[in-house]
């Protein structure tokens, strides 16, 4: 997700995919999202996660950090998945 696009469209997208991490449990969910969880966080989180002034960007990375706590929260994720 390109930190440079609309910051709109960026916030949504972050929502949409801690409400999707929230599904992680489930033993399908683990053994789909699993291969994907490196560029979920990458891609998608941190770069979302960079200091940047304003209020806007303090929205972004404020949804980018609870995206990736939700992430964290999850019983299945583990840190070895993503080294």
């Amino acid at each position: 997700m390109n930190p440079e696009r609309d910051p709109e469209v960026r916030n949504q997208c972050l929502l949409i995919i801690a409400n999707l991490l929230q599904f992680i449990d489930e033993a399908d969910m683990k053994t789909t999202i699993s291969p994907y969880l490196v560029i979920i966080i990458n891609e998608c989180i941190l770069p979302n996660m960079q200091w940047k002034a304003g209020r806007t960007a303090g929205a972004i990375r404020a949804t980018a950090i609870a995206t990736l706590w939700s992430l964290f929260q999850a019983k299945s994720f583990s840190f070895e998945q993503v080294s």
